[in-house]
């Protein structure tokens, strides 16, 4: 099972994707007689993982690692916290993750599926994932290939979300097979992108049942059970997980203690640590002091105004920054109306004055107390990350993107101008003047109160103060900021006009779909699995993201993701801010310590941690 792709919604340089390019594939008739070929070595690769993974480890010593939020739970399919993902990355498998290097590799399977190997038809409508032969859930069973057919089928019923709805892939699926015990075949409809370089692949749950939440075969009892009973947190040994740890105790707000789960054996032939310990803090800077002192072992979540104290506690604790597709930006509530009122910020002409007179540069050295060179080169104005600076670039990102749209330029064609200079502001007072923001109006702007953010706030109500627009910055901790519908979240119950968040993208742009897409706003649909918060009912966006990632071409895929980011742009739905490092510490007690950047932010390398020599 792995964690649900949800708002943590999906950060690297050198990312490299596995190729579905038709070019790079061979014919039908080769392909198959490649898979029937290897199908020997492969069912010789899978009794070899059992047997190397027979001899158990002897679990030894405990690692604390932190971060600055609690999990609200450890369902990973009814939240929205990336501080969830730190926890559950231990509990769960995936038949591929991403290493380091974001390079994707196999976990639960044997390979990463491609053309030459067999593992993916010419057409790209196929896909083979072949298991391990030593996976087991907590209670002892085998992990085999019906409880990822069952996963599939959970996955698309309606009593699940369904889930599939986040990525708009329900019709994807035209059957799934299982010629045996560690082999899935996936037959889809249509060609999908992301099904192997975004890591599509839907979560395997026991197809056996499980005592008190779901009986053999029943799909939708555990539809309801897993996605729907808040009740059904993860959070003691009974719940079915099939990772290296398993939780021991969750005490809120205090810890959440974790125990090797006895049955595991892959990978690392067992769990290799005693126990594992998260423990919260409230702030960046409390964290670190308790790093330096040896209080905790493993720290992440740093901003870039953190680095100085970073920097001044090196010789205590080693730091860790891994670029990625993690990047800062505004989005705005499109309700019509707000707490019973015409909702400003649904008027375009106020979002795009917004946007013209936004400097990028000058708000990220205020908030992050780095050099304007450094900020220039972190600066985003695009929905995917683009930094020629750094040599960083998100897949299928358009180039042609340079600032802020202003419709004015250009002598009223329009044109991407820098935003914050004289020339963007005095167009954004145009555009106000013609407003409903016009004789000035307050904004509620809600983010997690952090030292930073609460700069980001400072540095955004002066530059839009001389527009008329006045913030009334009401801050919010999460849990709830991103906590998903039933729990309250506050993005999903639309409690703001403007929100400061940290997103996460992915190694495939199709990821995003899920936190825009006009059908899954979950303050309509009242559904967990639903978590577009800005909610902007605009069918370009579903239309050319869907058209995007049901191709294999990638010259048809940039078309169609521009077009995206252009609807995006112009209509500021949401307002990209800065590419943000993934920043964490290790203090030298657990080897090897790395950050993988995926679409649930930095994903530590923790099942393979264990105490240094």
């Amino acid at each position: 099972m792995k964690a649900s792709k949800k708002r943590l919604g999906i950060v690297i340089t050198g990312l490299a994707i596995v190729s579905m390019s038709v070019g790079t594939w061979a014919t039908v008739a080769n392909a198959a007689s490649a898979h029937s070929a290897q199908k020997a070595a492969q069912k010789h690769a899978g009794k070899a993982h059992a047997k190397a993974a027979c001899k158990k480890v002897k679990p030894k010593g405990s690692v604390i690692y932190s971060d600055i939020q609690f999990p609200d739970t450890l369902n990973p399919v009814q939240t929205n916290s990336v501080v969830t993902v730190e926890t559950t990355e231990n509990m769960f498998l995936s038949p591929l993750i991403f290493n380091a290097a974001g390079k994707i590799i196999a976990q639960g399977a044997t390979k990463v599926p491609t053309v030459k190997n067999g593992g993916v038809s010419k057409d790209g409508k196929t896909i083979t994932i072949d298991l391990r032969h030593d996976l087991y859930w907590s209670n002892g069973k085998q992990e085999t290939s019906a409880d990822f057919k069952f996963g599939e089928q959970v996955y698309v019923n309606p009593a699940s979300g369904p889930a599939c709805a986040s990525a708009n892939i329900c019709d994807l699926f035209a059957r799934v097979d299982t010629p045996d015990k560690y082999t899935v075949v996936y037959h889809l409809k249509h060609a999908f992108a992301p099904f192997i370089s975004n890591n599509d692949i839907p979560s395997s749950y026991p197809s056996f049942g499980w005592p008190g939440a779901w009986a053999k075969g029943d799909v939708v009892g555990a539809a309801n059970t897993i996605f729907n009973k808040t009740t059904f947190t993860y959070e003691d040994p009974s719940y079915p997980t099939d990772g290296p740890y398993q939780p021991k105790e969750f005490v809120k707000d205090q810890r959440v203690t974790l125990q090797p789960m006895k049955y595991y054996r892959a990978i690392t032939c067992g769990a290799l640590l005693s126990s594992m310990v998260y423990i919260p803090y409230s702030d960046p800077a409390g964290m670190l002091a308790d790093a330096a002192n040896h209080n905790t072992d493993i720290t992440q979540d740093y901003s870039f105004n953190d680095l100085s104290a970073l920097h001044q506690q090196s010789k205590k604790v080693k730091l860790l920054i891994t670029p990625g597709f993690f990047f800062e930006h505004l989005e705005f509530n499109m309700d019509s109306t707000y707490n019973g009122a015409p909702n400003v910020v649904h008027d375009l002409k106020v979002r795009q004055a917004m946007a013209l007179a936004y400097d990028h540069v000058k708000q990220i050295v205020s908030a992050n107390g780095i050099s304007t060179s450094d900020a220039k080169n972190v600066a985003m104005y695009q929905i995917l990350v683009y930094a020629p600076a750094l040599h960083f670039a998100q897949p299928f990102a358009d180039k042609s993107i340079t600032g802020a749209w202003d419709p004015l330029a250009n002598k009223g064609k329009g044109a991407y101008v820098t935003p914050g200079t004289k020339a963007a502001i005095a167009d954004a007072k145009k555009l106000i003047a013609k407003s409903s923001c016009a004789s000035g109006c307050t904004i509620l702007f809600r983010s997690t109160g952090s030292p930073f953010r609460n700069a980001d706030e400072a540095a955004l109500a002066s530059m839009w103060l001389p527009l008329g627009i006045k913030l009334d910055y009401q801050p919010v901790h999460n849990p709830p900021f991103y906590s998903n519908y039933s729990h309250g979240g506050t993005l999903q119950l639309g409690q703001y006009q403007v929100a400061d968040i940290a997103l996460v993208g992915g190694p495939d742009p199709s990821g995003y779909l899920g936190n825009i897409n006009p059908k899954t706003c979950s303050r309509i649909t009242h559904k967990d699995t639903d978590v577009n918060s800005t909610c902007a009912m605009d069918n370009r966006i579903y239309t050319s993201m869907t058209k995007a990632q049901n191709t294999n071409d990638p010259k048809v895929r940039q078309k169609y993701y521009n077009q995206w980011q252009e609807v995006m742009v112009k209509n500021c739905y949401w307002i990209p801010e800065y590419l943000r490092d993934n920043i964490g510490t290790s203090d030298g007690k657990v080897k090897p310590v790395s950050m993988a950047a995926t679409q649930y932010s930095a994903e530590w390398n923790a099942y393979m941690w264990k105490l240094a020599k």
